[in-house]
């Protein structure tokens, strides 16, 4: 008995903590107001900050779509 309330309040918090990260990281992709995205920080924002360009569920502000279609275009050329 002891040993399945010990299971279950260990797999309650697993679950806890689970959760209080993705619900941290998509609220930091979704609202916030940095430029840094994905490990790199990007040039000023061609639109308002809170404006974003959705892509596979994430918030990803307009600088990082455009500098993404400039490398795009450069690899092309080369």
């Amino acid at each position: 008995m002891i040993e399945t309330t010990i299971r279950k309040i260990l797999f309650g918090a697993a679950i806890y903590v689970v959760l209080s990260s993705l619900i941290i990281f998509v609220h930091w992709m979704w609202f916030s107001n940095y430029d840094v995205v994905i490990g790199r920080k990007m040039q000023k924002p061609v639109m308002n900050p809170k404006q974003r360009i959705f892509i596979r569920g994430l918030g990803l502000p307009s600088s990082y779509v455009e500098a993404q279609k400039k490398r795009d275009e450069e690899n092309a050329k080369n």
